[in-house]
Protein backbone atom coordinates (compact mmCIF):
# COMPACT_ATOMS: atom_id res chain seq x y z
CA UNK A 1 0.00 0.00 0.00
CA UNK A 2 1.20 3.73 -0.61
CA UNK A 3 0.98 6.52 1.92
CA UNK A 4 1.52 10.23 1.80
CA UNK A 5 3.44 11.73 4.97
CA UNK A 6 3.07 15.80 4.15
CA UNK A 7 5.91 17.30 6.97
CA UNK A 8 8.81 15.91 7.74
CA UNK A 9 9.34 17.07 11.29
CA UNK A 10 10.15 14.49 13.97
CA UNK A 11 6.61 12.88 13.89
CA UNK A 12 6.14 12.49 10.55
CA UNK A 13 9.42 10.98 9.98
CA UNK A 14 8.56 8.39 12.83
CA UNK A 15 5.21 7.84 11.16
CA UNK A 16 7.24 7.20 7.83
CA UNK A 17 9.42 5.00 9.37
CA UNK A 18 6.45 2.63 11.24
CA UNK A 19 5.09 2.76 7.84
CA UNK A 20 7.64 1.61 6.03
CA UNK A 21 8.49 -0.90 8.55
CA UNK A 22 5.19 -2.37 7.66
CA UNK A 23 6.08 -2.57 3.76
CA UNK A 24 3.82 0.61 2.62
CA UNK A 25 5.36 2.73 -0.02
CA UNK A 26 6.24 5.98 1.32
CA UNK A 27 6.62 9.63 -0.03
CA UNK A 28 7.05 12.52 2.52
CA UNK A 29 6.51 15.74 1.68
CA UNK A 30 8.47 18.56 2.98
CA UNK A 31 8.15 22.71 2.05
CA UNK A 32 11.18 23.64 3.30
CA UNK A 33 14.85 22.24 2.76
CA UNK A 34 16.50 19.55 4.19
CA UNK A 35 17.58 20.71 7.45
CA UNK A 36 20.80 18.36 7.68
CA UNK A 37 22.42 20.78 4.85
CA UNK A 38 24.65 23.73 5.70
CA UNK A 39 22.97 26.20 3.72
CA UNK A 40 19.34 25.27 5.66
CA UNK A 41 20.93 26.96 8.45
CA UNK A 42 19.99 30.81 6.89
CA UNK A 43 16.27 29.63 7.53
CA UNK A 44 15.40 31.61 11.43
CA UNK A 45 12.94 29.36 13.01
CA UNK A 46 11.89 29.77 16.76
CA UNK A 47 12.17 26.99 18.90
CA UNK A 48 13.89 26.24 22.25
CA UNK A 49 14.97 22.19 23.36
CA UNK A 50 12.64 19.74 23.46
CA UNK A 51 12.04 17.66 26.73
CA UNK A 52 11.99 13.97 26.05
CA UNK A 53 10.50 11.89 29.06
CA UNK A 54 9.78 8.38 29.25
CA UNK A 55 5.82 8.78 27.76
CA UNK A 56 7.70 9.35 24.66
CA UNK A 57 11.30 7.55 25.00
CA UNK A 58 9.43 4.50 26.09
CA UNK A 59 7.32 4.28 23.02
CA UNK A 60 10.56 4.40 20.59
CA UNK A 61 12.99 1.55 19.69
CA UNK A 62 15.78 0.98 21.75
CA UNK A 63 18.40 1.80 19.50
CA UNK A 64 16.53 4.90 18.73
CA UNK A 65 16.45 6.08 22.19
CA UNK A 66 20.02 5.67 22.85
CA UNK A 67 20.93 8.04 19.76
CA UNK A 68 18.59 10.49 20.98
CA UNK A 69 20.13 9.95 24.77
CA UNK A 70 23.52 10.39 23.18
CA UNK A 71 22.34 13.92 22.27
CA UNK A 72 21.01 14.95 25.12
CA UNK A 73 21.51 15.88 28.85
CA UNK A 74 19.46 14.14 31.83
CA UNK A 75 17.85 16.82 33.60
CA UNK A 76 16.04 14.34 37.26
CA UNK A 77 15.50 18.47 39.10
CA UNK A 78 14.13 21.35 38.68
CA UNK A 79 16.43 24.35 40.13
CA UNK A 80 14.31 27.42 41.21
CA UNK A 81 16.16 30.53 41.14
CA UNK A 82 13.71 32.41 43.78
CA UNK A 83 13.22 36.00 43.40
CA UNK A 84 15.22 36.15 47.31
CA UNK A 85 18.38 35.05 45.14
CA UNK A 86 17.93 31.63 46.86
CA UNK A 87 18.08 28.00 44.73
CA UNK A 88 16.19 24.77 45.44
CA UNK A 89 16.09 21.88 43.89
CA UNK A 90 12.99 19.57 43.28
CA UNK A 91 12.98 16.21 41.83
CA UNK A 92 10.99 15.62 39.09
CA UNK A 93 9.83 12.22 39.85
CA UNK A 94 10.76 9.23 42.71
CA UNK A 95 12.37 6.51 40.53
CA UNK A 96 15.63 6.43 38.83
CA UNK A 97 14.75 6.80 35.41
CA UNK A 98 12.60 9.80 36.30
CA UNK A 99 14.48 12.40 34.46
CA UNK A 100 13.81 14.97 31.67
CA UNK A 101 16.30 14.76 28.30
CA UNK A 102 16.77 18.04 27.14
CA UNK A 103 18.24 17.93 23.92
CA UNK A 104 18.41 20.86 21.07
CA UNK A 105 14.80 20.40 18.91
CA UNK A 106 17.30 20.32 15.44
CA UNK A 107 19.13 16.93 16.83
CA UNK A 108 16.02 15.30 17.36
CA UNK A 109 15.00 16.58 13.33
CA UNK A 110 17.92 15.57 12.16
CA UNK A 111 18.14 12.08 13.78
CA UNK A 112 14.88 10.75 12.56
CA UNK A 113 15.07 12.47 9.00
CA UNK A 114 17.99 10.02 8.86
CA UNK A 115 15.71 6.83 10.76
CA UNK A 116 13.29 7.70 8.17
CA UNK A 117 15.39 8.09 5.10
CA UNK A 118 17.51 4.88 6.49
CA UNK A 119 13.64 2.75 6.71
CA UNK A 120 13.26 3.69 2.79
CA UNK A 121 11.06 6.30 2.62
CA UNK A 122 11.31 9.10 -0.33
CA UNK A 123 11.97 12.11 1.03
CA UNK A 124 11.08 15.37 -1.03
CA UNK A 125 12.07 19.04 0.43
CA UNK A 126 10.84 22.12 -1.40
CA UNK A 127 7.56 20.44 -1.90
CA UNK A 128 4.76 22.62 -0.35
CA UNK A 129 1.43 21.51 0.07
CA UNK A 130 -1.94 23.68 -1.45
CA UNK A 131 -4.36 21.32 -1.74
CA UNK A 132 -5.31 17.87 -0.64
CA UNK A 133 -8.84 15.41 -0.81
CA UNK A 134 -9.10 13.63 2.29
CA UNK A 135 -11.64 11.65 1.02
CA UNK A 136 -9.54 10.23 -2.09
CA UNK A 137 -6.51 10.04 -0.08
CA UNK A 138 -4.72 13.06 -3.14
CA UNK A 139 -2.61 16.10 -2.04
CA UNK A 140 -0.98 18.54 -4.55
CA UNK A 141 2.15 20.16 -3.98
CA UNK A 142 4.38 23.19 -5.66
CA UNK A 143 7.66 22.07 -5.94
CA UNK A 144 10.52 24.88 -7.40
CA UNK A 145 7.71 27.71 -7.34
CA UNK A 146 5.47 26.73 -10.26
CA UNK A 147 5.56 23.25 -10.43
CA UNK A 148 2.67 21.01 -9.60
CA UNK A 149 3.22 17.80 -7.93
CA UNK A 150 -0.03 15.16 -7.74
CA UNK A 151 0.32 12.89 -5.28
CA UNK A 152 -2.50 9.71 -4.30
CA UNK A 153 -2.64 6.70 -1.39
CA UNK A 154 -4.59 5.00 0.42
CA UNK A 155 -3.09 6.72 3.46
CA UNK A 156 -2.60 10.92 3.82
CA UNK A 157 -0.62 11.61 7.19
CA UNK A 158 -1.12 15.00 8.01
CA UNK A 159 2.08 16.20 10.28
CA UNK A 160 2.19 19.50 9.08
CA UNK A 161 2.35 21.51 12.06
CA UNK A 162 0.08 24.32 13.57
CA UNK A 163 -1.12 25.59 9.96
CA UNK A 164 -1.70 22.03 8.87
CA UNK A 165 -3.19 22.05 5.08
CA UNK A 166 -4.63 18.61 5.44
CA UNK A 167 -6.76 20.04 8.46
CA UNK A 168 -7.82 22.74 6.44
CA UNK A 169 -8.24 20.63 3.72
CA UNK A 170 -10.69 18.01 5.72
CA UNK A 171 -12.06 21.00 7.29
CA UNK A 172 -13.48 21.99 3.88
CA UNK A 173 -13.99 18.84 2.32
CA UNK A 174 -17.38 17.53 4.48
CA UNK A 175 -15.54 16.61 7.55
CA UNK A 176 -17.54 18.50 10.01
CA UNK A 177 -14.52 19.33 11.66
CA UNK A 178 -14.61 21.79 15.05
CA UNK A 179 -11.58 23.23 15.23
CA UNK A 180 -10.60 25.64 18.03
CA UNK A 181 -7.66 27.98 17.95
CA UNK A 182 -6.77 30.70 20.65
CA UNK A 183 -3.64 32.98 21.18
CA UNK A 184 -2.23 33.19 24.81
CA UNK A 185 -1.30 36.58 26.54
CA UNK A 186 2.56 35.28 26.34
CA UNK A 187 4.79 35.18 23.81
CA UNK A 188 8.39 33.68 23.80
CA UNK A 189 12.05 34.84 22.52
CA UNK A 190 15.00 32.78 22.53
CA UNK A 191 18.45 33.47 23.99
CA UNK A 192 21.66 31.75 24.42
CA UNK A 193 23.85 31.50 27.98
CA UNK A 194 27.07 30.07 26.51
CA UNK A 195 29.49 27.70 28.71
CA UNK A 196 32.18 29.44 30.74
CA UNK A 197 35.28 30.65 29.66
CA UNK A 198 37.06 26.95 30.91
CA UNK A 199 33.95 24.94 29.17
CA UNK A 200 32.18 25.12 32.91
CA UNK A 201 28.64 24.71 33.42
CA UNK A 202 28.56 28.40 33.74
CA UNK A 203 25.11 28.83 36.40
CA UNK A 204 26.44 26.09 38.61
CA UNK A 205 29.82 27.59 38.67
CA UNK A 206 27.93 31.40 39.62
CA UNK A 207 25.65 29.42 42.41
CA UNK A 208 28.68 28.17 44.12
CA UNK A 209 27.16 24.60 44.95
CA UNK A 210 29.10 22.48 42.84
CA UNK A 211 27.01 19.55 44.05
CA UNK A 212 23.67 21.53 42.47
CA UNK A 213 22.10 18.22 40.43
CA UNK A 214 22.26 18.77 36.49
CA UNK A 215 18.55 20.23 35.73
CA UNK A 216 16.12 23.15 33.84
CA UNK A 217 16.85 26.12 35.30
CA UNK A 218 13.26 28.53 36.31
CA UNK A 219 13.17 32.21 36.94
CA UNK A 220 9.70 32.61 38.07
CA UNK A 221 8.53 36.36 38.71
CA UNK A 222 4.66 35.64 38.94
CA UNK A 223 3.29 37.13 35.05
CA UNK A 224 6.47 35.81 33.57
CA UNK A 225 9.40 33.56 33.50
CA UNK A 226 12.66 32.68 31.74
CA UNK A 227 13.92 29.11 31.35
CA UNK A 228 17.11 27.81 30.82
CA UNK A 229 17.91 24.09 29.38
CA UNK A 230 21.07 22.64 29.64
CA UNK A 231 23.21 21.27 26.72
CA UNK A 232 26.40 18.84 26.24
CA UNK A 233 28.32 21.27 25.50
CA UNK A 234 27.65 23.10 29.17
CA UNK A 235 25.73 26.06 27.33
CA UNK A 236 22.18 26.51 28.00
CA UNK A 237 19.12 26.89 26.08
CA UNK A 238 16.77 29.83 27.28
CA UNK A 239 13.67 30.89 26.87
CA UNK A 240 12.00 34.37 28.38
CA UNK A 241 8.28 34.37 28.44
CA UNK A 242 6.60 37.32 29.07
CA UNK A 243 3.05 39.23 27.94
CA UNK A 244 2.78 40.12 24.62
CA UNK A 245 1.51 43.66 25.15
CA UNK A 246 -0.94 44.29 28.36
CA UNK A 247 -3.06 47.32 29.50
CA UNK A 248 -1.58 47.06 32.92
CA UNK A 249 1.58 48.92 33.22
CA UNK A 250 2.71 47.17 36.56
CA UNK A 251 2.74 43.69 34.53
CA UNK A 252 5.65 44.13 32.12
CA UNK A 253 5.37 42.78 28.95
CA UNK A 254 7.39 42.57 25.32
CA UNK A 255 6.02 46.33 24.31
CA UNK A 256 8.22 47.50 27.28
CA UNK A 257 11.50 46.48 26.25
CA UNK A 258 11.84 48.42 22.43
CA UNK A 259 15.65 48.89 22.98
CA UNK A 260 18.44 47.05 23.83
CA UNK A 261 19.13 49.34 27.07
CA UNK A 262 15.13 48.42 27.92
CA UNK A 263 15.97 45.08 28.11
CA UNK A 264 19.50 45.08 29.83
CA UNK A 265 17.80 46.79 31.90
CA UNK A 266 14.66 44.38 32.89
CA UNK A 267 17.22 41.53 33.26
CA UNK A 268 19.44 43.30 35.72
CA UNK A 269 16.17 43.82 38.01
CA UNK A 270 14.15 40.53 37.29
CA UNK A 271 17.04 38.08 37.00
CA UNK A 272 20.17 39.76 38.35
CA UNK A 273 21.62 36.39 39.54
CA UNK A 274 22.37 35.56 35.62
CA UNK A 275 21.95 38.77 34.01
CA UNK A 276 26.07 39.28 33.49
CA UNK A 277 26.21 35.68 32.56
CA UNK A 278 24.94 36.49 28.99
CA UNK A 279 27.21 37.64 25.97
CA UNK A 280 27.06 41.58 24.77
CA UNK A 281 24.80 40.96 22.44
CA UNK A 282 22.45 38.15 23.96
CA UNK A 283 20.31 40.63 25.14
CA UNK A 284 19.61 42.22 22.30
CA UNK A 285 16.68 41.28 20.78
CA UNK A 286 14.38 44.49 19.82
CA UNK A 287 15.25 43.65 16.46
CA UNK A 288 13.60 40.19 16.62
CA UNK A 289 10.19 40.29 17.49
CA UNK A 290 8.72 37.42 19.76
CA UNK A 291 6.99 34.17 18.26
CA UNK A 292 3.24 34.02 19.77
CA UNK A 293 2.16 30.77 21.02
CA UNK A 294 -1.13 29.07 20.33
CA UNK A 295 -3.95 26.71 21.07
CA UNK A 296 -4.91 24.44 18.27
CA UNK A 297 -8.02 21.47 18.95
CA UNK A 298 -9.47 19.36 16.51
CA UNK A 299 -12.70 17.69 17.20
CA UNK A 300 -11.60 14.60 15.51
CA UNK A 301 -8.39 13.34 13.76
CA UNK A 302 -9.47 12.02 10.88
CA UNK A 303 -11.55 11.95 7.84
CA UNK A 304 -11.95 9.68 4.71
CA UNK A 305 -8.35 8.54 3.98
CA UNK A 306 -6.93 11.25 5.92
CA UNK A 307 -5.39 11.59 9.45
CA UNK A 308 -3.78 14.07 11.72
CA UNK A 309 -1.16 13.20 13.64
CA UNK A 310 0.88 15.42 16.39
CA UNK A 311 0.62 19.20 15.88
CA UNK A 312 -1.30 18.85 13.54
CA UNK A 313 -3.88 17.72 15.55
CA UNK A 314 -3.68 19.51 18.93
CA UNK A 315 -1.00 22.42 19.12
CA UNK A 316 -0.19 22.66 22.63
CA UNK A 317 1.89 25.79 24.67
CA UNK A 318 5.17 24.14 25.47
CA UNK A 319 4.81 24.71 29.57
CA UNK A 320 4.33 21.01 30.59
CA UNK A 321 6.85 20.00 27.79
CA UNK A 322 4.78 17.29 26.31
CA UNK A 323 4.28 18.10 22.86
CA UNK A 324 7.07 16.00 21.46
CA UNK A 325 6.42 13.45 23.77
CA UNK A 326 2.07 13.32 22.67
CA UNK A 327 2.99 13.32 18.84
CA UNK A 328 5.29 9.79 19.44
CA UNK A 329 2.36 8.58 21.83
CA UNK A 330 0.16 9.14 18.80
CA UNK A 331 2.69 7.33 16.74
CA UNK A 332 2.45 4.53 18.61
CA UNK A 333 -1.13 4.12 19.51
CA UNK A 334 -1.88 4.97 15.33
CA UNK A 335 0.37 1.76 14.88
CA UNK A 336 -0.97 -0.63 17.56
CA UNK A 337 -4.63 0.18 16.03
CA UNK A 338 -3.27 -0.70 12.86
CA UNK A 339 -2.08 -4.12 13.43
CA UNK A 340 -4.78 -5.22 15.37
CA UNK A 341 -6.99 -3.49 13.01
CA UNK A 342 -5.07 -4.94 10.08
CA UNK A 343 -5.10 -8.56 11.28
CA UNK A 344 -8.68 -8.94 11.55
CA UNK A 345 -9.25 -7.44 8.26
CA UNK A 346 -8.81 -9.00 4.58
CA UNK A 347 -9.51 -6.12 2.75
CA UNK A 348 -9.14 -2.05 3.27
CA UNK A 349 -8.52 -1.42 7.08
CA UNK A 350 -7.51 2.12 6.61
CA UNK A 351 -11.64 3.70 7.76
CA UNK A 352 -11.25 1.41 10.79
CA UNK A 353 -8.17 2.02 11.84
CA UNK A 354 -8.49 5.92 11.39
CA UNK A 355 -11.84 6.05 13.32
CA UNK A 356 -10.25 4.06 16.26
CA UNK A 357 -7.27 6.70 16.37
CA UNK A 358 -9.52 9.47 16.62
CA UNK A 359 -11.53 7.86 19.33
CA UNK A 360 -8.31 6.84 21.33
CA UNK A 361 -6.98 10.03 21.27
CA UNK A 362 -9.18 13.16 21.42
CA UNK A 363 -9.73 12.87 24.43
CA UNK A 364 -6.26 12.57 26.37
CA UNK A 365 -4.74 15.35 23.99
CA UNK A 366 -7.20 17.70 24.67
CA UNK A 367 -6.80 16.77 28.38
CA UNK A 368 -2.96 17.32 28.43
CA UNK A 369 -3.40 20.28 25.73
CA UNK A 370 -5.44 22.00 28.99
CA UNK A 371 -3.10 21.25 31.78
CA UNK A 372 -0.08 22.57 28.93
CA UNK A 373 -1.41 25.82 29.43
CA UNK A 374 -2.42 26.04 33.16
CA UNK A 375 1.28 24.83 33.92
CA UNK A 376 2.28 28.36 32.98
CA UNK A 377 0.96 29.42 36.36
CA UNK A 378 2.91 26.52 38.10
CA UNK A 379 6.13 27.05 36.75
CA UNK A 380 5.67 30.73 36.99
CA UNK A 381 5.20 30.53 40.52
CA UNK A 382 7.88 31.58 43.03
CA UNK A 383 6.55 29.55 45.63
CA UNK A 384 8.56 30.20 48.92
CA UNK A 385 6.33 29.61 51.70
CA UNK A 386 7.08 27.42 54.57
CA UNK A 387 3.49 25.27 54.01
CA UNK A 388 3.92 24.54 49.94
CA UNK A 389 7.14 23.31 50.93
CA UNK A 390 5.43 20.77 53.70
CA UNK A 391 2.15 20.01 51.77
CA UNK A 392 4.88 19.25 48.95
CA UNK A 393 6.26 16.80 51.35
CA UNK A 394 3.47 15.36 52.86
CA UNK A 395 2.48 14.35 48.68
CA UNK A 396 5.54 12.36 48.25
CA UNK A 397 5.06 10.49 52.00
CA UNK A 398 1.50 9.90 50.58
CA UNK A 399 2.46 8.54 47.21
CA UNK A 400 5.05 6.51 48.74
CA UNK A 401 2.81 4.67 50.84
CA UNK A 402 -0.17 4.21 48.35
CA UNK A 403 1.09 4.64 44.99
CA UNK A 404 -1.79 3.05 43.22
CA UNK A 405 -3.79 5.49 45.06
CA UNK A 406 -1.84 8.46 44.73
CA UNK A 407 0.67 9.83 42.05
CA UNK A 408 1.54 13.65 41.86
CA UNK A 409 0.51 15.03 38.68
CA UNK A 410 3.65 15.56 36.96
CA UNK A 411 4.95 12.00 37.64
CA UNK A 412 1.88 10.41 36.11
CA UNK A 413 1.86 12.76 32.86
CA UNK A 414 5.58 12.07 32.17
CA UNK A 415 6.77 9.13 33.15
CA UNK A 416 3.92 6.86 32.51
CA UNK A 417 1.45 5.36 29.35
CA UNK A 418 -1.95 6.47 31.37
CA UNK A 419 -3.53 8.16 28.90
CA UNK A 420 -3.92 11.60 30.32
CA UNK A 421 -7.12 12.17 30.66
CA UNK A 422 -7.39 8.97 32.76
CA UNK A 423 -4.28 10.79 34.80
CA UNK A 424 -6.32 13.95 35.66
CA UNK A 425 -9.47 12.29 36.78
CA UNK A 426 -7.42 9.90 39.08
CA UNK A 427 -5.08 12.69 40.15
CA UNK A 428 -8.58 15.33 40.99
CA UNK A 429 -9.97 12.51 43.17
CA UNK A 430 -7.00 11.82 45.03
CA UNK A 431 -6.19 15.64 45.34
CA UNK A 432 -10.13 16.46 46.71
CA UNK A 433 -9.00 14.15 49.13
CA UNK A 434 -5.54 15.04 50.51
CA UNK A 435 -6.75 18.88 50.25
CA UNK A 436 -9.74 17.90 52.91
CA UNK A 437 -6.98 16.52 54.84
CA UNK A 438 -4.77 19.37 54.59
CA UNK A 439 -7.77 21.37 56.04
CA UNK A 440 -8.16 18.93 58.99
CA UNK A 441 -4.64 18.06 60.15
CA UNK A 442 -1.61 20.15 60.01
CA UNK A 443 1.20 19.38 56.95
CA UNK A 444 3.96 19.97 58.86
CA UNK A 445 2.80 17.78 62.38
CA UNK A 446 0.77 15.69 61.38
CA UNK A 447 2.36 14.18 58.10
CA UNK A 448 1.95 10.38 59.86
CA UNK A 449 -1.49 11.00 60.56
CA UNK A 450 -2.42 12.46 57.06
CA UNK A 451 -0.81 9.37 55.08
CA UNK A 452 -2.62 6.72 57.48
CA UNK A 453 -5.82 8.46 57.22
CA UNK A 454 -5.69 8.63 53.58
CA UNK A 455 -5.33 4.85 53.11
CA UNK A 456 -8.17 4.61 55.15
CA UNK A 457 -10.37 6.83 53.32
CA UNK A 458 -9.11 5.35 50.11
CA UNK A 459 -9.96 1.64 50.99
CA UNK A 460 -8.04 -1.00 48.85
CA UNK A 461 -6.16 0.18 46.48
CA UNK A 462 -6.18 -0.53 42.21
CA UNK A 463 -3.96 -2.20 40.45
CA UNK A 464 -0.64 -0.63 39.44
CA UNK A 465 -0.38 0.92 36.15
CA UNK A 466 2.13 3.67 36.46
CA UNK A 467 5.24 2.41 35.14
CA UNK A 468 4.27 0.61 32.48
CA UNK A 469 6.30 2.30 30.32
Amino acid sequence: MKAIVVGAGPIGCLMAKRLRDRAFEVDVYEKGPDPRLPASGSRRTYSFNLTLTLRGTGVLEPELRTMLESEGVRCGHRIVHHTDGTLSAHAYGSEPGHHLLSIPRHRVHHIMLDEAERAGARLHFGHECVRADARAGRAVFIAGGDHLVHGQAALLVGCDGAGSVVRHAMSRGGSRLDVHQEYITHGYIELRMPAGPRGQDILVESAMDPDLPAGLHVWPRGDHLLLAQPNRDHSYSASLFLPMSVDDLAVPSFRDLPTAADTERFFRTEFPDIARLFPGTALHFPHRPPASLRIIEAGRYHHGRAVLVGDAAHTMVPFYGQGINCGFEDAHVFFDILDRVRGRHTGDFVPETLAEFTAARVGPCHAISALSRAHLDTLADDTTDATFAHRNRVERLVQEAHPHDFTRLYESVAFSRIPYDRVVETHDRGRRLLYELFRTFDAESQAKRIVEEFGRRVGSSRPAELYSA
